[in-house]
């Protein structure tokens, strides 16, 4: 964690989706994705391929909390965005996609009926 030691100029940049951080470390630190991860998400089968059903979990609650598109194909775009993983605390690798070249990193894979 980060502290502001003294305000002047600086190379870094600020993402457009700074409150949302502080909104997904609030949710994550507090224990909402293990507690619905245990009581939940342990009850839905999970193939082991693609996404872990905690990230999709927390990506989809990131989606509704920040609401700048509200279309599926928005994961699209933030999966492509440099900034978006690391604003709500997963990695890059883990976001999910609806692409169908994507499968084995996309949502559908993680539900199969």
């Amino acid at each position: 964690m980060s502290t502001i030691t003294k305000i002047g100029i600086s190379r870094s940049k600020l993402s457009d989706r700074a409150g949302l951080s502080l909104i997904m470390n609030f949710i994550k630190n507090i224990g909402f994705y293990s507690l619905v991860s245990n009581k939940f998400l342990s009850k839905i089968p999970y193939s082991g391929y693609g996404l872990t059903l905690e990230s999709f979990f927390c990506q989809m609650v990131a989606h509704f909390i920040d609401g700048t598109h509200s279309s599926i194909c928005s994961f699209d775009r933030k999966k492509l965005s440099a900034s978006y993983a690391p604003v709500i605390g997963v990695e890059k690798n883990e976001l999910a996609s609806r692409s169908l070249s994507d499968l084995s990193n996309g949502i559908s894979s993680d539900f199969r009926f």
